[in-house]
Parts: structure tokens; sequence; C-alpha cells
């Protein structure tokens, strides 16, 4: 299994705005995983009859990859690939300041542990 497994995604959609409509955001440097994560999200949201719609993000620095798209009407998940960025609300921390920023995932990153990964 994996840590974004059912119960964490219905968790995680529960905790959206009222309808469903909010934010859920994975960053992932590993694109086999990330495809997982779009057919698990697509496939446990409609098993819970959730519908989940992407919004398309307008960011130069993120393309879009892919979309996976479910069964029911306008259920689909966008993949993006790109550096992740203030338009997905990452906010990268000022140069020289180690402070911000400074998740188990943001240090991996200063430590070059991403950049042997897949696009």
């Amino acid at each position: 299994g994996h840590m974004l497994n059912s119960d964490t995604l219905i968790n995680a959609v529960k905790c959206l705005k009222k309808g469903g409509t909010g934010r859920l955001v994975i960053v992932t440097d590993n694109s086999w995983y990330a495809r997982l994560i779009c057919k698990t999200i697509l496939k446990v949201m409609e098993k819970e009859k959730y519908v989940v719609s992407s919004e398309l993000i307008p960011d130069k620095r993120l393309r879009l990859l892919e979309t996976f798209k479910g069964t029911a009407r306008d259920t689909k998940v966008h993949l993006y690939v790109g550096t992740p960025t203030d338009s997905i609300g990452y906010l990268r921390p000022e140069k020289g300041d180690e402070t911000s920023g400074s998740s188990y995932f943001d240090k991996l990153w200063r430590t070059g542990a991403g950049s042997h990964s897949e696009q």
C-alpha cells in the first residue's frame, strides 16, 4: 500500500469546503507514483459517490502531463509536471533562509534528492 490510500483520501475530501470545492495538491518526484495516486483518487471518489474535478492551473511553469477521466460525468484529475510554485500554494523559502520551507521534503529537494526522478 501507499500513504495516500482510500481512507486518507476520503478524509481529505471531507476536509474540503461544502460541495466538495477546495484544493488537494499532492507533490511527488515519482511519475509512476503520481499516476497511481491519480487513478486511486478517481476510483475511491467514484466508489464514495464524490465528484472530483481538477481545475486547470494557469501557470506556464507547470505543464499538464495527463488527464485521468472517471466514469462519472466531469470527473477528472489533472497531473502536472514542474517545480512546485506559488500557484499551487507552495511558498519557496527566501534565498539564504534555511528556516523557511524546511519540511522534510524541502530539505530533500535542496540536497538534490529529487534530481534522480523520472519526469
